[in-house]
This record gives structure tokens, sequence and C-alpha cells, in this order.
């Protein structure tokens, strides 16, 4: 309506990994590092995005304990 464009660009899988474990530095996330970065991985390839916005909804989502 306003002619904004929002994006949410990708990054390599490195740089989503190493924001996945910034962000749960952030909400002080108590998991395995082995355990977050396997399930970082299976979380983007389902969602076909390895974008920030992703790795904080996955975050978000290991804190609410659904794993």
């Amino acid at each position: 309506r306003f002619g904004i464009w929002l994006g949410f660009h990708n990054f390599d899988q490195e740089k989503f990994l190493k924001l996945v474990f910034f962000y749960a530095s952030i909400f002080n996330l108590s998991k395995k590092t082995e355990t977050i970065e396997v399930k970082a991985k299976e979380w983007a390839l389902s969602r076909g995005s390895y974008s920030g916005r992703e790795a904080v909804n996955f975050v978000k989502f290991l804190k609410s304990d659904n794993v």
C-alpha cells in the first residue's frame, strides 16, 4: 500500500548458525550445542530459508520447550 519493501535475506549456513547461537545466548537457552546445531539445520531446510527471521523463530521455538 505504501510502497515499503521489507526483505528477509538468506545467509549461508555458517552465518545462519552463528546467528542461531547468538539468539540462543540472548534467550539463555540451555540446550547442548550439538542439539541446537542439528535442529537448526533441520528447521532451516524445512522452511527453505537461512534468514535471520528463521533463526529467531527457531530459537523462540526451542525456548518454548517444544523440542
